[in-house]
């Protein structure tokens, strides 16, 4: 489903959507797994641009998730960027 009830269930989908990316990066090169990454959030642009402004608002779902993202990406950049700090 596009839309978790609760966010138990949004976690474990975001542990399956990481989880499957680690499997796929395999033993690829950090220039292959940006590439991999710049490509499916230049198509995640394509599909959220010909939407309203409507859908972009606090409550809507497309807002919602797409907020989320972000909070889940920045979360993983914390962590990097904490790790090449040390």
């Amino acid at each position: 489903p596009m839309e978790f009830s609760d966010a138990a269930q949004a976690r474990v989908m975001n542990d399956a959507i990481n989880t499957a990316f680690v499997t796929t990066a395999g033993d690829q090169s950090l220039e292959t797994l940006c590439n991999t990454l710049r490509w499916a959030y230049h198509r995640t642009v394509e599909i959220l641009t010909p939407l309203d402004d409507s859908h972009f608002q606090p409550g809507h779902y497309v807002y919602e998730r797409t907020s989320s993202v972000i909070e889940h990406c920045q979360e993983h950049i914390d962590v990097h960027l904490s790790t090449f700090a040390q």
